[in-house]
């Protein structure tokens, strides 16, 4: 049996199952129940509630702690022209899940994606070899702030 970081300490599940199941959750546009059947092929049987639940317990703490690691901004604003692609990727997701059941709900589930959204995006213009390095610190900053082993 492997050690359990506190954080994870009760829980049935060790803490790499736990923080694949939120990164599923908050990076690719996936409901409950997909994260769900996608951890049952992979042998984890959990229900979407409990998906649900971890979600909700260390999703933001997993985005608080990946506002922490950004650099500092400065005090200059760039407004960029083509401000509403942006929110694509808020309004497909949105989509897909076929709307949030309340602003309250939006706003939870928004200020955790945003955070592990952008901590996963890459430039469109750069090469296979930046993106491959790119994804790599990623998933680094990812394994440091859920306290898990790097990889999968």
């Amino acid at each position: 049996m492997p050690l359990r970081h506190s954080r994870y300490g009760r829980y049935r599940f060790p803490a790499d199952v736990i923080s694949y199941a939120v990164w599923l959750y908050f990076r690719f546009p996936l409901s409950l129940r997909m994260v769900a059947e996608m951890l049952a092929a992979r042998g984890i049987l959990v229900s979407h509630e409990t998906v649900r639940q971890r979600a909700l317990k260390f999703g933001q703490g997993f985005a608080n702690q990946i506002r922490l690691r950004l650099p500092a901004s400065g005090n200059k604003w760039h407004l960029d022209e083509v401000a509403m692609n942006n929110h694509q990727p808020t309004r497909r997701r949105e989509r897909i899940m076929k709307r949030f059941r309340s602003a309250g709900h939006a706003q939870r589930f928004l200020s955790v994606h945003d955070q592990v959204a952008s901590l996963f995006r890459r430039s469109a213009k750069s090469n296979a070899s930046d993106r491959r390095q790119s994804r790599a610190r990623a998933f680094t900053v990812w394994a440091e702030v859920t306290n898990i082993a790097a990889g999968f």
